[in-house]
């Protein structure tokens, strides 16, 4: 592939690195941000919220050292901002189907008024939304985030610009020289069982979150809308394509003990769920101690 095709095949010890969850919009990061942050618990946390620009900037202004760097560090951000920290990084995302994100990212952004933009596309049709440009996420978005795109000397924060070809080529370098792994939304419970062998994790349970309940299907769309879209996300298409590759290979390296800690997975998971959403907090808190100590064998 001309590129390094392979994520590290190595576990990294959870207290080693600071750990960056590099937020793609509309890929399943707001359910993985509730499952990283159970896993880090009692670590040092920075979370990049709604305010993304202020916390960005809050992140590159603070004095890190050796005894405050945060353990984790999540949100919506461009990739680079490990280089702040004193020590070792590594980084984890989801990517997802361009298309189908970018459906998901219409429909989410103009059915809920309190997002920043909503009152400026409102009434705007799917293909007058993403020929607006009003964000850098409406065109090779992924690659945006990925390739560390960013202001004028304002790291970690991305811009509008076109992105091109070296974009997605450093987008690639990034991930398989920079992640502990990338996965894919389209298969949520595998990406969580390598991230967990990457990571040295717990059992890492989840409910979904933040679901689009009724988000414009590929089959429903106008083909010519959809050729649009496609036409603006082409290199976001041609990196989620080579990311889907080197995630089976992955899975594939991993051997038949992943398959069997993914179905203990899909077994205890939906207990852990009715867990978490029926049960008073200290049978719950103690139902979830006993399911995260049971091991694979």
């Amino acid at each position: 592939m001309g590129y390094n095709s392979r994520f590290p095949s190595t576990s990294l010890p959870m207290q080693h690195p600071s750990v960056f969850f590099l937020h793609l919009p509309k890929t399943g990061g707001t359910t993985m941000r509730r499952v990283l942050g159970r896993q880090y618990h009692n670590a040092r946390c920075y979370e990049i919220g709604e305010d993304v620009t202020g916390d960005i900037r809050s992140f590159r202004d603070r004095c890190w050292d050796t005894h405050n760097a945060p353990t984790l560090v999540q949100g919506h951000m461009s990739y680079g901002l490990h280089r702040f920290l004193p020590g070792p990084s590594t980084y984890v995302t989801l990517l997802r189907d361009p298309l189908r994100r970018a459906l998901s990212d219409y429909h989410y952004v103009t059915s809920t008024p309190n997002h920043p933009i909503h009152k400026h596309v409102k009434d705007l049709n799917l293909r007058q939304y993403f020929e607006s440009g009003i964000t850098g996420q409406l065109s090779n978005g992924m690659v945006r985030l990925l390739s560390g795109d960013n202001l004028p000397n304002d790291p970690g924060v991305p811009s509008n610009r076109a992105m091109e070809r070296a974009d997605l080529k450093r987008a690639r370098e990034h991930l398989y020289n920079g992640f502990a792994a990338a996965g894919l939304q389209e298969r949520f419970d595998e990406t969580l069982i390598l991230f967990r062998r990457r990571l040295g994790w717990r059992w890492p349970f989840y409910v979904r979150e933040n679901v689009t309940t009724r988000a414009y299907r590929i089959k429903e769309t106008d083909p010519e809308d959809l050729a649009r879209i496609r036409d603006l996300n082409r290199l976001d298409i041609e990196l989620h394509e080579s990311v889907r590759t080197v995630f089976d290979d992955a899975i594939s390296r991993e051997g038949i003990g992943f398959r069997r800690e993914l179905a203990m997975f899909r077994i205890l998971n939906p207990v852990w769920g009715f867990l978490a959403e029926n049960l008073p907090p200290s049978i719950r808190h103690a139902g979830g101690t006993v399911l995260r100590r049971i091991r694979t064998g």
